[in-house]
């Protein structure tokens, strides 16, 4: 069964945390290890009596579960994760300096003065 808990830590703790969650939560490596071991009974090419493709399915399920926990955890991290990157998001509206848009209007043209004409007399 899976709570949820909701606590506070220093946003500079944010990345440390979900490291921590994942090393200690997600043991993917373990993971990928039983599968490669599943791997190589299942390329064997050994015949199987039916207590050994037993063993298989257990340790097809028990796969499973593992799997199931390391989701669980990654799930929990991407929301961490995302509730920072919303956070990010805000600080960087209120510390940025405002766009200002040029308008899509043409400069006014400025025409020389009219030229005096001198009258000769």
């Amino acid at each position: 069964m899976r709570v949820g808990v909701s606590f506070s830590i220093p946003i500079e703790e944010i990345l440390e945390h979900v490291a921590l969650i994942l090393r200690s939560r997600a043991p993917l490596h373990e993971s990928v290890e039983d599968y490669r071991r599943l791997l190589r009974a299942l390329d064997s090419k050994v015949k199987l009596d039916s207590g050994s493709a037993k063993l298989l399915l257990s340790q097809i399920e028990s796969l499973r579960k593992e799997l199931l926990s390391a989701d669980q955890t990654l799930e929990d991290s991407a929301n961490i994760l995302t509730g920072y990157v919303g956070f990010l998001e805000q600080e960087e509206q209120h510390t940025s300096p405002p766009v200002v848009q040029q308008p899509d209007v043409a400069p006014p043209q400025v025409s020389e003065p009219p030229q005096e004409v001198e009258n000769e007399e």
